[in-house]
């Protein structure tokens, strides 16, 4: 066993992890309660990791975006599952459980 700390954990893609009540707000489209639970609970962001190891938060191109003028959209998730069934066709799955306190996964 070594002193060193590893890059991250890896998790399963289930409902398990992130936050029940943000799924329920979103599923009964409840926007004071998607904010409680936004402020409240946790929520899976997407990350991306540059070239030279440092952690970004990923965004994606909209899909309404206008040639020659991007536009990304900032996606939070309720669950690593519903992240996993979003990105499914990209390899790079790293998150973080953002609350109070952040932690880097990935699956």
């Amino acid at each position: 066993m070594t002193d060193e700390l590893p890059d991250g954990i890896v998790v399963a893609a289930t409902t398990e992890v992130g936050s029940a009540h943000l799924a329920v707000a979103l599923e009964n489209q409840d926007v004071e309660a998607i904010g409680r639970a936004l402020r409240l609970d946790f929520v899976v962001v997407p990350l991306l990791r540059s070239k030279v190891g440092v952690l970004e938060t990923r965004v994606f191109a909209a899909a309404d975006s206008p040639a020659g003028a991007p536009r990304f959209n900032l996606c939070l998730f309720s669950s690593t599952e519903t992240f996993a069934e979003f990105i499914s066709d990209i390899s790079d799955r790293e998150f973080a459980l953002c609350s109070a306190v952040q932690h880097s996964y990935r699956f």
